[in-house]
């Protein structure tokens, strides 16, 4: 678990929070990646908040195959779910210019 906390907080700094915070269409964004804003721009108790959220959402997914899968495709699964699935649930639910 420690392997997925570490991964996801990698995954959301890198690519998940520009393409759920930052300008874009309404489904994605597609700038600011690896927090390149301005560092007043950045809302860090916002960051460590979707980080949060973005750690138990693969926690409840990858806990139901845990023990089903092999490592390579466990990783996998927190990737895709941490840098593609929850930026876009994420873009729609808690920003103003989401979907």
């Amino acid at each position: 678990m420690l392997a997925a906390v570490c991964i996801n907080t990698m995954m959301w700094l890198l690519v998940g929070d520009s393409l759920a915070a930052s300008g874009g269409s309404m489904l994605i964004g597609h700038t600011w990646f690896t927090l390149a804003r301005p560092t007043p721009a950045i809302d860090y108790a916002q960051l460590v908040f979707q980080i949060a959220r973005v750690v138990v959402m693969t926690g409840i997914v990858s806990g139901s195959v845990s023990e089903r899968i092999d490592l390579r495709a466990y990783l996998a699964i927190v990737c895709t779910c941490s840098g593609i699935i929850f930026p876009i649930i994420s873009r729609s639910v808690w920003y103003d210019y989401g979907a």
